[in-house]
């Protein structure tokens, strides 16, 4: 298919967050790029994945894509996009609920979500970027912040993100959605190619093969890897035909 039909073909949502001293928060609808006319042009002139990527920076170059609102209301149709992002989004949204159900509601049949946002069971704050106690109460977190010297604001508007929490954010969403781990999917395609960097890690990957016991301990290791992940990656798949077959 030619790059510019192909373009044409997917549209692209990404929900982006800001803050202030407003209570709510702000989403932007689409994505900012660096991409130059310069950069375009060589591009356009590399590979046909490249050319498809610099076909679509062009067109958020000349085109209006950003739309002010808040993620809980979205100024769109049912239906419009193929493809809707949300990355280090969900974190800044004060109703992570009514956030979710406008993105699929805006949703295309068939359509993909892609969310990512931190773990909040770490021992760091990834946007104060400082030592943090896991899941840490609001009230003794900006007293942590006022003794280091830092500004409270944008902890009043962050809501805390784990796997587990995500999951079952998730849970509810019926038949014709696949939700996806991405996170623990490249992990169980490791175990199954041993294809891990450290010899610890290749360890665990044969212990996990291991007849009767391997269960066993994939299941703890995957709860410790939820627990100390740097962050969550899941992607939402939309199925219009599952419905049908149920």
């Amino acid at each position: 298919m030619d790059a510019k039909l192909m373009a044409a073909a997917i549209l692209l949502f990404s929900i982006g967050a800001a803050y202030g001293n407003e209570p709510q928060n702000v989403c932007g609808v689409a994505a900012t790029t660096d991409y130059t006319k310069s950069n375009l042009a060589l591009m356009q002139q590399s590979s046909p994945a490249m050319s498809v990527e610099a076909t679509i920076a062009q067109r958020r170059l000349e085109d209006q894509v950003f739309a002010a609102s808040v993620g809980e209301r979205l100024p769109f149709a049912d239906h419009s996009f193929d493809l809707i992002t949300m990355n280090q989004v969900m974190e800044h949204v004060s109703d992570q609920t009514a956030v979710m159900g406008e993105a699929l509601r805006v949703l295309k049949h068939g359509g993909a979500i892609y969310i990512a946002s931190p773990n909040y069971l770490r021992f760091y704050e990834p946007h104060y970027k400082i030592k943090w106690i896991p899941l840490l109460p609001k009230f003794a977190g900006r007293w942590y912040l006022r003794l280091r010297g830092r500004d409270t604001v944008l902890l009043d508007q962050l809501t805390y993100t784990t796997n587990a929490r995500l999951r079952a954010l998730f849970r509810g969403l019926g038949a014709e959605y696949e939700v996806i781990d991405l996170h623990r999917e490249t992990f169980l395609k490791k175990c199954a190619q041993l294809s891990f960097s450290s010899r610890r890690a290749r360890f665990i990957g044969r212990l996990v093969r291991v007849p009767g016991l391997g269960p066993l301990v994939l299941r703890a290791v995957l709860q410790f890897w939820r627990i100390t992940e740097g962050g969550c990656e899941m992607m939402i798949l939309h199925h219009p035909d599952a419905t049908a077959q149920c």
